[in-house]
């Protein structure tokens, strides 16, 4: 297990319990994966949801703590690329029916994909959306879109235009409401 560098933070269960990490060897995260379970990572995912079990690998002193809550928690400590797949993973799960998932993610031989490789499809799905939204951005807001999609950099004190197609489609997505 991975004990984390996260002291003093805190979260709200679904069922309203708040728990404040002060001691990081609260925190434990045993070694598992997900690949042969995908049902088992959407059963431990929210919490609030149908789907949920109470059958958790992440512990917090004696709770359990649903996936949903791991940005809160885990931010920042190298566990973060792994909530990230598994964001879009689920995502993608609960949208249809499972038979749906599976059709959708079916290895060259009829098979279901491994886990690794529905991650791969995904990431690059989303990857290819972002650059969508970019290149939409880009045109939509034409001579306003060095102002619009730009920031200002603390260490030089300048304004810097966002050229990765994640930062600009985030925004653009937070400029549209969507």
């Amino acid at each position: 297990s991975t004990t984390l560098k996260a002291a003093g933070r805190s979260v709200k269960l679904g069922d309203g319990t708040v728990i404040t990490v002060n001691n990081v060897k609260q925190i434990t995260v045993p070694a598992t994966s997900f690949v042969e379970n995908i049902e088992w990572l959407n059963q431990m995912w929210d919490d609030t949801s149908a789907y949920w079990k109470n059958n958790l690998v992440v512990m917090i002193g004696n709770h359990s703590v649903a996936l949903i809550y791991w940005p809160e928690i885990f931010k920042k400590t190298g566990l973060w690329s792994a909530h990230n797949e598994s964001i879009f993973l689920i995502k993608c799960y609960r949208q249809g029916t499972l038979d749906e998932f599976w059709r959708a993610f079916q290895s060259r031989d009829g098979g279901r994909m491994s886990y690794t490789a529905i991650c791969a499809t995904l990431r690059n799905e989303h990857k290819d959306a972002n650059k969508d939204l970019a290149d939409l951005a880009r045109q939509e807001y034409g001579d306003d879109f060095e102002s619009t999609f730009s920031y200002r950099c603390s260490k030089t004190n300048t304004r810097v235009v966002m050229t990765k197609a994640s930062s600009i489609a985030k925004e653009y997505k937070h400029l549209k409401g969507l």
